[in-house]
């Protein structure tokens, strides 16, 4: 194991899920490490970094802004590798920081007294209900039907220049990186999103690797009214509050779920809804930043000449060192805190501490190059209801799909790649277990 003592690197985004393990490595392994937050006064995004092992002595936190071209020279100045894992638009459960950085100025009332529930009528309706997430500058929000005591229906359009933020903000931080020669590596955090999603089938006899690409252009193509996810609010008494905060140019509704929350947000008038059916993918979102993202960092890596390598994990779940919620451990926190059925979809799944080990690795290996899926196992949502019932059989949890279609199949995906990194994944059912114990000690759920 090659030691850190003596260096350093930089990690982008430090307050998120994978980032904070990844600091928390780094710090074991001896490495220095410059660390770029929003806000280092935010204890909420913080604390739990000043809390690690050797933080204290080898961890500094400067701000940040992804958008802010030559935000980071300054950060990334005298580093040897750069692990760049922020993202401008993804953000945790309950981040109040993140939320007013999109939205300076809001007051928030109450539609009135209105409470529901949300019944999923579709695959990705969990994983969306517990997103939060400020679509500021990736949607256009369009409403069809009637605006008043009806069925509502929210459309999602998301024009190719609408994703620029999210290519900016990459290519502002590599721009930083090409100013600074002493940088031998750059470590870029991607997602499987980026590799399996292009025209060919996935089925369980195929196999996904790193020479699979997303199509691009398929994105673009996606991002006309794409529906991926839809779900009916019926307003019900002591589930959920919805709650209206009107910003300065746009109205932010929030659908508060037990601990969660997800923030859609459109510019008309919202009295006096009754019933509302919307339209949205956080997923698709991921897939467009993803791709869109890596294809624009590959693309300046090659132009620049710079050692880049990406990190390609599929739904990171596993131990929890923040103290919001991100969206992946609330995949797990959802099944077990009354959902009446779970998603008719299948992911990759994978464990935040190969995640983390991955991207060092990455660096510290002078053979690595390229890109390196990450997972540990493709599984249907029924199968993590499974696992967590053999672990909890006394936690009420979901015995039926969203729908009556056949289970979305399952594929496979390469390890033989990564395993050049000396990953050895933990289990599905290791990191199902961690996450919800790690759920338990946070808070998020007791039994």
């Amino acid at each position: 194991m090659s030691s850190g003592a003596g260096k350093i690197v930089c990690v982008t985004g430090a307050s998120g899920y994978i980032a904070s393990w990844l600091v928390k490595l780094l710090l074991s392994r001896g490495y220095t490490v410059k660390a770029s937050v929003r806000d280092p006064n935010d204890p909420r995004k913080t604390e739990h970094l000043r809390a690690l092992g050797g933080a204290q002595e080898r961890l500094q936190l400067f701000k940040a802004n992804l958008l802010e071209e030559g935000s980071f020279d300054s950060i990334v100045e005298g580093c040897e590798g750069v692990f760049h894992t922020a993202s401008p638009f993804y953000h945790d459960v309950k981040d109040p920081q993140e939320e007013s950085q999109m939205v300076p100025q809001y007051s928030m009332y109450h539609l009135s007294p209105l409470e529901g529930m949300i019944q999923a009528l579709h695959c990705i309706a969990i994983v969306i209900c517990n997103r939060s997430v400020v679509f500021g500058c990736d949607l256009k929000l369009t409403w069809k039907g009637e605006k008043r005591y009806g069925n509502l229906l929210l459309s999602v359009e998301a024009d190719a220049e609408l994703l620029d933020p999210a290519v900016k903000g990459t290519l502002n931080v590599l721009g930083s990186c090409a100013k600074h020669s002493s940088i031998k590596r750059v470590v870029l955090t991607s997602s499987v999103a980026a590799v399996a999603y292009n025209r060919k089938p996935r089925t369980p006899d195929v196999v996904v690797d790193e020479t699979w690409f997303s199509d691009p252009d398929l994105c673009r193509e996606s991002k006309k009214v794409k529906r991926l996810a839809e779900y009916q609010i019926i307003m019900c008494r002591n589930t959920e509050k919805i709650v209206m905060e009107r910003c300065k140019d746009r109205i932010v509704f929030t659908v508060l779920t037990l601990d969660m929350e997800t923030l859609f947000e459109d510019e008309v008038n919202l009295n006096g809804i009754m019933n509302l059916s919307f339209i949205a993918s956080a997923s698709n979102l991921e897939l467009f930043y993803c791709t869109l993202a890596e294809d624009a960092a590959w693309k300046f890596a090659k132009e620049k000449g710079m050692d880049m390598v990406a990190i390609n994990p599929a739904m990171v779940i596993g131990p929890l060192l923040q103290p919001t919620l991100n969206t992946s451990a609330a995949t797990i926190l959802s099944l077990m805190k009354g959902a009446q059925t779970f998603p008719n979809a299948s992911f990759g799944w994978v464990n935040v501490k190969d995640v983390a080990n991955a991207h060092i690795q990455a660096f510290e290996l002078s053979s690595a190059s390229g890109r390196y899926c990450l997972v540990e196992r493709v599984a249907h949502y029924s199968e993590i209801v499974k696992i967590l019932h053999e672990l909890y059989p006394d936690v009420q949890l979901p015995e039926k799909c969203a729908d009556d279609k056949p289970y979305v199949p399952i594929f496979q995906v390469s390890k033989e790649k990564t395993k050049s990194l000396g990953i050895e994944f933990i289990s599905l059912e290791e990191s199902v277990k961690e996450t919800v114990e790690s759920l338990k000690e946070k808070g998020f759920v007791s039994f």
